[in-house]
C-alpha cells in the first residue's frame, strides 16, 4: 500500500552484464547495485519484480515506455533506448505496454532472489 514501508528486497543477477540501470529509473533513489546485487527499499515487492523482469528481458523496443513519451530517447550510435527524464509516475510499469510481455518473449527468469533481507 502506498505510505507503507516494505522491507528490503535483493535480487542476485546471474550475469553483470544483465544489469542496465536505465530500466530502475521507476524506483528513482530507492535502490541501490552491490557487486551482482540489485537492492531496493522502500519498494512494493510486485513493482520490483516487474522492475527486474524488464531490465532482464529488454527489448529496447520502446513500447513500455510509450505513457511516458517525454522519457524516451532513441541513440542512434549505440541503437538502444534510452530513458531520460523519468518523472517516476510508475505508467510504464504496467506490462501491456512490454512487447516482450505480450508476446512472451522473456529470455532469462529471476532465478535467485532473497526476499525480505535486514
Amino acid at each position: 500500500m502506498p505510505g507503507e514501508a516494505h522491507p528490503i528486497t535483493i535480487y542476485r543477477i546471474h550475469a553483470p552484464a544483465w544489469i542496465a540501470v536505465k530500466h530502475l529509473s521507476p524506483v528513482g533513489g530507492r535502490w541501490a547495485q552491490k557487486g551482482n546485487e540489485i537492492r531496493f527499499w522502500n519498494v512494493e515487492e510486485q513493482v520490483a519484480d516487474t522492475v527486474i523482469k524488464r531490465m532482464l528481458n529488454c527489448l529496447d523496443c520502446g513500447f513500455c515506455v510509450v505513457e511516458g513519451f517525454s522519457g524516451r530517447r532513441f541513440d542512434r550510435r549505440t541503437k538502444s533506448l534510452q530513458i531520460d527524464g523519468c518523472i517516476q509516475c510508475g505508467r510504464c510499469l504496467r506490462l501491456k505496454f512490454c512487447m516482450g510481455w505480450q508476446h512472451m518473449f522473456w529470455r532469462r527468469v529471476i532465478v535467485t532472489k532473497n526476499e525480505h533481507a535486514t
